[in-house]
């Protein structure tokens, strides 16, 4: 509920229901390549894959762990709404 005495206007609201709203939700950036992405110009350290982005009893989970993939010493999870929501 919104904070008494204000006017909020909910516009956006996510249940995070199995599996997870790829209409809203990107699991990388725009320029996904070779099963997954990352921003060099950010210098990451990981390499961005739908595998460690976790829907479970209405949560999303991030995972981040060491494993090697494309050059890169971690994978980790990440979800952006860029051209599906603003």
């Amino acid at each position: 509920a919104p904070p008494a005495g204000a006017d909020w206007t909910l516009v956006f609201q996510e249940d995070f229901c199995k599996p997870l709203d790829k209409t809203v939700w990107n699991t990388c950036y725009y320029w996904e390549e070779k099963g997954g992405c990352t921003n060099g110009g950010n210098k990451e350290l990981q390499w961005y894959q739908a595998d460690d982005v976790l829907v479970e009893n209405k949560t999303l989970r991030l995972r981040a762990q060491p494993r090697q993939r494309n050059n890169f010493a971690y994978t980790s999870g990440m979800v952006t709404t860029h051209d599906k929501y603003e």
